[in-house]
């Protein structure tokens, strides 16, 4: 038997976020630095994305560690009758996160974020990020260090501003923000603060995505970009010297969207709702809360999806009696069986449906809604 030696344990650790990358868009041609170090590193083959697959919802769940049956943020878009009574709030907006924490008592999250916990152990963490204000504030909710994104710098600092100015508008690839926030990274935050742990989301190359479709020229000069900023940390990883360990992620993948469908106009005309804006049924992204979870009307609702071509599998709350792998609701699964069974969860959760069908741009991947 041999006995290897032991590694060093890194005293750093970044965690870089490719916000929609794709992992069927890695190449030689594009992704040269990203192709490299995977294969000098370890892939994490199995790995997905919280369910629902949206931004939010799995930058908390990348922040805590957790589902979002943990963490309690339930997606792009989250109810808070407090602050908009038949309707959700973006959570894409972290003016609305903060008012959303006041009114829970400071439970914007229900579980505590990572950078929490190093900075409790006596850690230090940094952030910088060019994605959503509401996106990079869920990395670090607690404020436990510094976040820096293209709308704000916590806690306010006049020397970063006045060493690296203001960040550009956003553009499509999202070239001038990512490069503000890479800037600030490596040659401000790693340099000189060195955190134990530090958070990098970028926008691209999901920014770029919605505007122009998978697979356009744009997009592949965003990915081409995206593996030059890698490129740039790991350049000066090198030069600092640091013991550090790096993760490259996506928080979701992308896929053609092929038709919006307006579930709140649909379940009025049904006659499943009193109207746009009533508070008998509310839809929030995907979610669907009934008033006094009224068991008859979920079931109607539920009846009402499964009769939708565009409608993909159905969720609801367990059923006590049955497989916990069930919903309650006739021919639905269960919300705990994907780790979205929280208080703040919708009655009902469904998902588009999608299939393998390639676009314009010969990409894989299609789906009705969003």
């Amino acid at each position: 038997m041999v006995k290897h030696p032991r590694q060093k344990r890194s005293e750093h650790i970044i965690i870089m976020v490719w916000d929609g990358m794709r992992p069927d868009l890695v190449s030689c041609k594009n992704t040269p630095n990203l192709l490299k170090f995977a294969q000098s590193g370890v892939t994490f083959a199995d790995n997905h994305s919280c369910f629902p697959t949206l931004t939010r919802l799995n930058s908390a769940s990348i922040s805590t560690g957790a589902y979002p049956t943990t963490h309690g943020l339930m997606g792009n878009n989250i109810l808070v009758t407090e602050l908009a009574p038949y309707r959700g709030i973006s959570t894409g907006d972290y003016h609305n996160l903060l008012a959303f924490n006041q009114v829970t008592n400071h439970q914007l999250l229900t579980t505590d974020s990572i950078a929490h916990i190093v900075a409790k152990s006596g850690g230090t963490v940094a952030t910088a990020t060019s994605c959503s204000t509401g996106a990079a504030f869920l990395l670090n909710h607690q404020q436990d260090g510094l976040i820096v994104n293209h709308s704000y710098v916590l806690p306010e600092s006049s020397s970063i501003i006045k060493q690296f100015g203001s960040a550009p508008e956003a553009d499509c690839p999202n070239i001038g923000r990512n490069t503000y926030a890479i800037d600030v990274l490596t040659k401000y935050i790693l340099p000189e603060i060195k955190p134990n742990l530090t958070y990098v989301w970028l926008s691209d190359p999901d920014y770029t995505q919605h505007h122009y479709g998978l697979g356009s020229v744009k997009n592949m000069e965003a990915i081409r970009h995206m593996d030059d900023n890698l490129g740039r940390i790991l350049s000066t990883v090198k030069s600092l010297t640091m013991e550090t360990d790096i993760f490259v992620l996506s928080d979701h993948g992308f896929v053609t969207h092929e038709q919006p469908v307006k579930i709140t106009q649909k379940l009025v005309e049904a006659g499943l709702k009193t109207s746009e804006k009533s508070t008998d049924v509310i839809c929030v992204d995907t979610h669907i809360y009934v008033e006094d979870n009224d068991a008859d009307r979920i079931h109607q609702i539920v009846r009402f999806l499964q009769g939708e071509t565009w409608c993909g599998p159905i969720f609801t709350r367990h059923s006590e009696s049955s497989d916990q792998k069930y919903g309650h609701a006739d021919g639905t699964l269960s919300l705990q069986l994907i780790g979205n069974d929280h208080p703040r969860a919708g009655d009902i959760l469904y998902a588009y449906d999608w299939s393998c069908q390639t676009n314009a741009n010969g990409i894989r991947g299609t789906s009705t809604g969003g």
